[in-house]
């Protein structure tokens, strides 16, 4: 879980420098920087562009002509005033967009800008390394976010959809996500509508009053109207602001909440309207941007973990540097680039465990965003964050599990290893994982001490067990046993042999985490378990995670009699065959030859 108010950032981790807008709008052909000692300043969230692509590689080749090097510059002030002469961008194209962009934000208030393209010197990797590192401070930290959903400098300009009809790119980013959770205010800059869609409006506003007011997007007075009666889509606490740009005839910056409302209206045009688009076009923005829209709220790391996934990276590494920001780091750290995915959620453990305390849960909290093993040697207990555009290794549990928040710990962060396994102090209890094949069907249980948990009646689950409770009522969501576990790909298998009427598949360890609140004894309140397969001695590789029914948490709970001991979660990639059972191991090995 991610609650915006509860994030804490290093309230001294200023950038290296901003744009003064003024002095660099006046020079017409310079860029000015200032170096902050506060957080009054704005920032810019936007996807890269050639012409943005353009302005960073001129910098560079301003700085190589000069001779730069960090060993001459090792704080950046050099950098910073490099590019005052007028000279060096006049009659650029790529610059003179940049100058309009600016123009406008000045018109609107803005004084100071940090935008990562110019403000953070890119020929250098470690201030690069630490600005990425440190930027959910100045998201969430600065006075407010401007949103360039195209990019600056894009053929789409501000238009409300890409000239595909498409939603905007900054949708599909992994660093955006993150980019539009954290700040305290964000702003969407927009065109309004054309007269195709306002007309369209005005034939179907008697059965769609609450889009009326995206006809004149001038008339305040209407708008706020509706805001008062609450006759906009969704509810919730977000920001609905409108106000046009005082230098632009059709611009406007537009709050999150707002936006969602203008986007649902533009969407619902084309869907049904106009061009009788997929409904795709729905699902993809508010897949986005639906949970998020609403200002201050909870943001589940499952949410998190699926964003990161679901959106495109230039890099794979950048599905973890994209959203160090929320991980609210206190401390300024620097964390080295072009080290592969893997790696950097190494480095991510190492760096939430450093900082102890609330941070250091998070990794606790990252245990159980998983209900998979994660199949690279040593983090097994970590999300799988590879790309899944179709978002498909989500299916199951979207279908069969909620949520899981960890709010009370059980277990303990003691260390974290060079290869990014866990070290915990936890309560365990062991048990064995058993699959059945009788005139029922397929199934499976957990027997652990005397408690024996019935887990599925589910061939079509079988193929790569995934385990979960059998449901008795779907629409209701009751579950028969009370407990959920997914645990794919033990062995790389299609399917089981069926030969065997009870056929034991592995040991099982169960590590105790924590709760779901605050008070583990409060109506509602259960705990969650992570599961495990044995691979040494205090040695574990994460299979899944369960949590009972409340009714049953009392239950789980008095399995863990013990004190707590030391384990390692760590994790020896996809094949687990070898720790399986070896009447086990003998079927799979007689399945093959077969």
């Amino acid at each position: 879980m991610v609650l915006k108010s509860e994030i804490s950032y290093n309230e001294t981790g200023y950038p290296k420098r901003v744009v003064d807008v003024a002095a660099t709008v006046a020079s017409k052909g310079g860029l000015f920087f200032v170096e902050p000692s506060d957080w009054n300043f704005h920032i810019i969230s936007h996807t890269w562009t050639d012409s943005a692509r353009a302005l960073k590689e001129r910098c560079e080749e301003i700085l190589v002509g000069m001779g730069w090097t960090r060993d001459m510059d090792p704080e950046g002030h050099i950098y910073t005033t490099a590019f005052n002469d007028p000279s060096l961008f006049a009659g650029l194209s790529y610059y003179d967009e940049l100058i309009d962009f600016l123009s406008l934000l000045q018109s609107d208030g803005v004084e100071k800008v940090w935008l990562d393209v110019i403000s953070t010197n890119q020929y250098d990797a470690i201030e690069t390394a630490t600005e990425m590192v440190n930027m959910g401070g100045f998201y969430g930290l600065s006075l407010g976010c401007y949103v360039a959903p195209h990019g600056i400098g894009s053929s789409n300009g501000y238009q409300v959809l890409d000239s595909g009809t498409k939603i905007p790119r900054w949708f599909s980013r992994v660093w955006t996500f993150q980019e539009s959770v954290l700040p305290a205010k964000i702003y969407f800059i927009v065109e309004k509508f054309d007269d195709t869609i306002i007309d369209y409006i005005k034939k179907v506003s008697n059965s769609h009053l609450h889009d009326k007011v995206w006809i004149d997007w001038d008339d305040n007075a209407a708008y706020e109207d509706e805001i008062t009666d609450g006759k906009l889509y969704v509810s919730g606490s977000g920001d609905k602001s409108r106000r046009k740009f005082p230098k632009s005839t059709n611009l406007y910056a537009l709050g999150a909440k707002a936006y969602f409302e203008m986007m649902g209206t533009c969407l619902g045009v084309h869907v049904h309207g106009l061009e009788d688009l997929s409904p795709k076009l729905f699902e993809d923005f508010y897949e986005a941007f639906g949970e998020i829209s609403s200002g201050d709220q909870e943001i589940y790391l499952e949410t998190v973990v699926k964003q990161v996934r679901v959106r495109n990276a230039s890099s794979e590494e950048d599905r973890v540097l994209g959203i160090l920001g929320l991980m609210g780091f206190k401390d300024v750290h620097s964390l080295e680039k072009n080290r592969g995915l893997s790696a950097q959620i190494v480095s991510l453990a190492q760096l939430l465990f450093s900082e102890k305390g609330a941070v250091e849960h998070l990794l606790l909290n990252l245990c159980a965003a998983e209900y998979e093993g994660y199949e690279v040697n040593g983090i097994s207990w970590a999300p799988d964050l590879t790309a899944d555009p179709d978002d498909s290794r989500a299916q199951f549990r979207r279908y069969f599990i909620d949520n899981v928040i960890l709010k009370q710990y059980e277990a303990e962060v003691m260390g974290v290893g060079a290869d990014g396994s866990l070290e915990l102090k936890a309560q365990i209890v062991t048990g064995n994982l058993v699959r059945t094949d009788d005139a029922s069907g397929i199934s499976y249980y957990l027997k652990v001490g005397s408690l024996v948990i019935t887990l599925s009646h589910d061939t079509d689950l079988d193929h790569n067990l995934p385990i979960h409770t059998y449901y008795k009522d779907e629409n209701a969501r009751a579950w028969l046993g009370g407990m959920m576990i997914a645990a794919p790909n033990i062995h790389k298998m299609k399917t089981y042999p069926t030969n065997q009427k009870h056929l034991p598949i592995c040991d099982i360890t169960l590590v105790y985490l924590g709760n779901t609140h605050h008070d583990p004894h409060k109506r509602g309140s259960t705990c969650v378990l992570m599961a495990c397969i044995p691979i040494g001695a205090n040695t574990l590789h994460k299979i899944g995670i369960l949590h009972p029914q409340a009714s049953l948490a009392i239950r789980a709970r008095r399995l863990f009699l013990s004190p707590r001991s030391l384990v390692t979660v760590g994790g020896v990639g996809g094949d687990l065959s070898p720790y399986l059972e070896k009447e086990c191991q003998a079927a799979l090995q007689s399945f093959n030859t077969a």
